[in-house]
């Protein structure tokens, strides 16, 4: 074995999702509208999340379009508040959000044992593994996936696009 280094995404390589990520968003987003008591109906929030999306990307060009997950919340709140003449609590807000968000990530993650099992046999004849992500999801997400599925011992450190506000495309990360 002449590898000393293995880059691996999160994402569709270590684990996979038993829903696409665009199910997890309009989950998230329905959930959100039930606590707001159906004030502004999930499609429209759905429609708000990736709307503030594609404002972040164009915002943070010189940044590689990456933003973080708690950028994101704000620039839904400031849709919601804006377009629906509703003022919410931003802490409030961007903690159920992010909550939301994670539980269903969290609860739709299975591992890729093929690869992961791979991976664990390079290590133990010494290579380096790093996991390198393009994301809006904080660094300690993946430190709670990693740690859900007993996997903390697999990589050797952590990058994610939104910690440094770059990106795997770039090769900037």
């Amino acid at each position: 074995m002449n590898k000393k280094y293995i880059l691996v995404d999160f994402f569709d390589t270590l684990v996979k999702r038993k829903v696409s990520h665009h199910t997890i968003k309009f989950l998230t987003m329905k959930k959100i509208g039930e606590d707001l008591n159906y004030r502004v109906d999930f499609q429209t929030l759905f429609e708000y999340r990736l709307a503030a999306e594609i404002d972040l990307q164009t915002i943070n060009k010189k940044e590689d379009n990456e933003f973080t997950f708690y950028e994101l919340a704000e620039k839904i709140l400031d849709k919601i508040e804006t377009y629906n003449e509703i003022k919410l609590n931003k802490a409030e807000f961007i903690e159920k959000f992010i909550k939301v968000n994670n539980e269903y990530e969290m609860n739709n993650l299975c591992s890729n044992v093929k690869l992961i099992h791979k991976l664990k046999n390079m290590k133990k004849q010494g290579c380096k593994i790093f996991c390198v992500t393009d994301s809006e999801y904080p660094l300690n997400f993946y430190s709670n996936a990693f740690d859900k599925l007993d996997l903390n011992d697999l990589v050797d450190k952590i990058y994610v696009s939104s910690e440094y506000k770059k990106s795997k495309r770039s090769g900037k990360l």
